[in-house]
């Protein structure tokens, strides 16, 4: 057996790979908020402003291939489903404004297998020599 079928778990040479839908990720970088949230009294009276990047992976290839906005996810649907989030409700730590961010966004979005969500509190108070803190959340639908 040759080294490039054993590389991919084969039992014979040439044998067919098995077939996957293509990877397509959606994504938003950067996006800019304004948030009431944070472990500080005028964080949460104040704002804080945060910068959120969130990546979709699914099976988005029928979007790609009839270039109809239906068949995949709108992403500025999803923007303003993190603008809701944050909007409505104050969290003390950015690591449960990112969880609710992607738990949230699989139960609303069911085109989406697996999202991941990066937010970043820009100027974090408590450690200002920094250009932000950040925590990245994943979450698959299971």
């Amino acid at each position: 057996m040759n080294s490039a079928a054993q590389s991919a778990g084969s039992g014979t040479p040439n044998a067919p790979r098995p077939r996957q839908a293509p990877l397509i990720r959606l994504f938003v970088d950067g996006l800019e908020l304004i948030g009431f949230h944070g472990v500080f009294a005028d964080e949460r009276r104040n704002g804080t402003r945060y910068r959120v990047d969130v990546e979709l992976d699914g099976d988005f290839a029928r979007g790609a291939q009839t270039d109809t906005l239906s068949d995949t996810v709108d992403l500025a649907a999803v923007v303003k489903h993190i603008r809701t989030i944050n909007e409505h409700r104050q969290y003390n730590l950015i690591e449960s404004l990112a969880d609710a961010i992607a738990s949230s966004t699989l139960e609303r979005f069911p085109r989406i297998d697996g999202v991941t969500v990066r937010v970043r509190k820009l100027q974090p108070q408590g450690i200002e020599d920094a250009e932000c803190s950040g925590v990245e959340v994943a979450r698959w639908r299971t």
